[in-house]
């Protein structure tokens, strides 16, 4: 893509900027709308089971060692725990718990 414009003239420039920050900005549109409301909207609390499926976990074995760190977010509920999604994903990414999990 090319731009041409003489950098004298001012408006010329910041129209020229904004006619190629629009051009590189607007197919990204959809997504970024979609995430900023989705941090609006309220989240549901994933099981155990429901958990071990979002993160593509095959064994109970290797969920327990996750989830029943002291440290790891989880909501009681009954005689059972919930999950916040967003507060699983905090987690594993500042724990660095991703690399683990795959092997």
């Amino acid at each position: 893509m090319d731009f041409h414009a003489d950098l004298g003239d001012s408006n010329a420039f910041t129209q020229l900027l904004a006619k190629a920050l629009m051009t590189f900005i607007k197919p990204l549109l959809p997504k970024l709308i979609e995430a900023a409301i989705d941090d609006y909207l309220p989240q549901k609390a994933l099981t155990a089971e429901q958990l071990k499926k979002v993160l593509n976990i095959k064994s109970d074995r290797r969920l327990h060692e996750i989830i029943d760190r002291p440290d790891f977010p989880k909501i009681p509920c009954g005689s059972q725990y919930r999950y916040w999604p967003r507060a699983v994903d905090q987690y594993l990414t500042t724990h660095n718990l991703g690399m683990e999990m795959s092997a």
